[in-house]
């Protein structure tokens, strides 16, 4: 028989004067992200308003955890364009919540491990998700974070009920079990109360609820990729800190089954997990503690320069998969050529972290190629100006050959017989690259890329992934084309027909 029941559980939680409300940031910032005609300007001067805010999202930003981007934001307008709305949402979400909850504390309850937990958890979550080529990987890095917080608001409500359940585990009982045995409830019940109440987004919500994966096969997938990602975090959470070789054979098979997650990857992620937790941790203050009790610290294992390496490309890689993804289905969905070049535009600029972004337009008949679009710093302003031949030049190579241009240092001499003096002057940068877009049979835009530093040469692999969005676009105009031409035709047909019947 229950301690507490259900009812009297959920009722005294509700009433307790010390649960927090859902902080207004997060209102505010999710009533910008879901809008669509909110601007960069929009979501960064509300987080502006919050110095402490602004100051973590712009040390994760430059993080291990934002690998892709690392080192390079250095204000909040430039972390929005390059991680996007959600990411920024989703961050924000994370730290308003720990905000809101961190000052919770119980004479018995470890708050310290707990948050050292939910931390992990949230970290290992992201990379499996970005090994599994979720499209939003920040929201595992949510769930995971968020995951166990109907524990912190049980042990809070009710700290006496709580140090029996504390005990009942102690003994070795399953923590679910324990929990009902007490408050005829459990802490992912709890934590879907908190989700409902914060008005969290569904996606996040339905892990807190399913993370222990009660009902389903231990094979089968569950119908949200982040309630099994969660689930294999907290498994991993033990091996790496309790070293369980049955556990991490166990973890291997359920990661093939639940994420298509090779043993391979999930060692890696094993051993590059407490670097990236230790560095998180640190630019959040969070004071970690492993779950082992002779433990104190979570011990740091050294990652080798290759390894990092390797896991920077492959969250690079991962998320220029997703980008392309996503850009190709608004692509599909755009009804114009112009809304088709200012599509792949922006998502080259903001998705590929590309400082700026500009399209070339071919013009035959006169022999060169002028400034139709650009995104980034100064370039709309500049490319209406910009003007280059055909015949000569880099620009004019990238038409003829109908092929990528990387320059790598343009003051090398090793250009001094490709690149033209007003090539120099009017793209300004010491790097940058040049792509063709093929429309039909013939080369009628270029598009001319560099990075935020404009003295790093831009990526192979990044010109690749470009490439492809670039292609993407060029068969989508070919199909407004086609659709135009057709219905042309149609209309003469009907004309023609028209003058016979009343001829």
């Amino acid at each position: 028989m229950t301690l507490i029941g259900r009812h009297e559980t959920l009722r005294r939680i509700e009433e307790f004067e010390g649960m927090p409300s859902i902080p207004q940031i997060i209102v505010r910032v999710r009533e910008i992200s879901e809008n669509p005609r909110s601007s960069v300007a929009d979501l960064a001067n509300i987080i502006l308003s919050d110095h402490s805010l602004t100051s973590k999202i712009l040390k994760i930003a430059n993080s291990a955890f934002y690998a892709e981007y690392a080192s390079r934001v250095s204000t909040i307008t430039q972390a929005i364009t390059l991680m996007g709305f959600r990411t920024v949402q989703n961050v924000v979400i994370s730290l308003a919540l720990f905000d809101a909850m961190g000052k919770f504390s119980h004479h018995k309850f470890d708050f310290r491990r707990f948050w050292s937990h939910s931390l992990s958890t949230g970290v290992i979550g992201k990379l499996f998700a970005s090994a599994s080529h979720y499209k939003t990987p920040e929201e595992a890095f949510i769930a995971g974070f968020m995951h166990n917080i109907g524990v912190a608001i049980l042990a809070v409500v009710f700290p006496e009920e709580y140090d029996i359940v504390l005990k009942k585990i102690e003994r070795g009982e399953e923590q679910i079990a324990a929990e009902k045995s007490v408050f005829a409830i459990d802490h992912c019940e709890v934590g879907g109360w908190l989700a409902r109440r914060w008005n969290l987004p569904p996606l996040v919500a339905k892990p807190i609820m399913e993370h222990h994966r009660r009902g389903l096969p231990s094979r089968q997938k569950s119908n949200n990729p982040l309630v099994d990602y969660i689930y294999l975090s907290d498994m991993a959470y033990d091996v790496i800190f309790q070293t369980d070789e049955d556990k991490r054979r166990q973890l291997c098979k359920s990661a093939i089954d639940l994420a298509g997650t090779s043993e391979e990857m999930v060692n890696k992620i094993i051993e590059i997990a407490p670097g990236v937790i230790q560095e998180i941790a640190n630019e959040l203050a969070i004071s970690l503690k492993a779950p082992d009790a002779n433990r104190t610290e979570i011990v740091s294992r050294n990652i080798d320069h290759e390894s990092a390496e390797l896991v920077q490309k492959l969250n690079e890689r991962n998320r220029e998969l997703s980008i392309i993804k996503e850009a190709g289905e608004a692509i599909r969905q755009a009804c114009s050529e112009e809304e088709i070049f200012q599509t792949t535009l922006e998502e080259v600029f903001r998705g590929m972290g590309i400082g700026r972004a500009i399209l070339l337009g071919v013009d035959r008949e006169a022999k060169v190629a002028r400034g139709m679009l650009g995104f980034g710093v100064n370039s709309q302003q500049a490319v209406y100006d910009m003007s280059f031949p055909l015949g000569e030049g880099v620009i004019g190579r990238t038409v003829s050959d109908c092929a990528i241009q990387n320059i790598l240092d343009s003051t090398s001499d090793l250009y001094k017989d490709v690149l033209l003096e007003e090539e120099r002057v009017q793209i300004g940068c010491c790097a940058f690259a040049t792509l063709p877009m093929v429309i039909g049979e013939e080369v009628e835009i270029v598009m001319v890329i560099n990075n935020p530093d404009p003295a790093e040469p831009v990526d192979d692999d990044r010109l690749l992934s470009i490439a492809s969005l670039i292609s993407q676009a060029s068969v989508a105009i070919e199909r407004i084309r086609l659709k135009k031409q057709l219905l042309d035709l149609q209309g003469k047909q009907v004309t023609t027909l028209l003058n016979t019947v009343f001829k």
